[in-house]
């Protein structure tokens, strides 16, 4: 469990320090909105409480420029759906993220994205006491001119200690999203 707390306070780092330098740079009137839908199956290597957790997400990003190959956005993820092993959790979220592009200006083609949301929700994942909890992950995608992208994602959720009991989510899937 510690290995993946510092891997996602890592991923963590690596958007705000990414975010940083460009915030002196960046064009928030050149930006666009994104809208995504992800469906996501938990990954556990030894389920202690069975298989079949599903996660179903729906966000609305606003994301600008920061560099020519970079994109900053902020997130808001109006419903998060964890189908779990005893209760199902329902929740929302505000969270930040990046996107490095492969192609300079047009911001398409391959691209790797980290981000970082704060969750709020009722009743709790298996093993976490919290109804806050944290979110991380990365994803590897592909942006097409016409605005719509695909995307395959690794996120993990945990309270960060802020309850006694922190057992996190890990889940993986597939995120689809059209920019306008």
């Amino acid at each position: 469990m510690l290995k993946k707390q510092i891997m996602m306070l890592g991923i963590a780092a690596a958007v705000l320090v990414a975010a940083a330098p460009a915030a002196s740079e960046f064009d928030w009137d050149a930006g666009r909105w994104r809208l995504e839908l992800s469906g996501m199956s938990g990954m556990d290597e030894a389920p202690k409480y069975g298989s079949g957790e599903t996660k179903v997400q729906f966000l609305a990003e606003y994301e600008f420029p920061a560099t020519q190959r970079l994109k900053l956005g902020l997130r808001l993820t109006p419903l998060l759906y964890y189908d779990g092993p005893n209760e199902n959790v329902y929740g929302a979220g505000l969270g930040v993220s990046t996107r490095l592009y492969a192609r300079k200006v047009t911001y398409t083609g391959p691209f790797l994205e980290g981000h970082v949301d704060a969750l709020g929700h009722i009743n709790r994942f298996e093993g976490n006491n919290s109804n806050i909890n944290f979110q991380s992950g990365f994803g590897l995608g592909y942006q097409w001119k016409g605005g719509w992208n695909l995307k395959l994602q690794y996120d993990h959720i945990s309270n960060a200690s802020l309850g006694d009991r922190n057992s996190g989510a890990d889940t993986m899937g597939l995120a689809v999203g059209y920019r306008f």
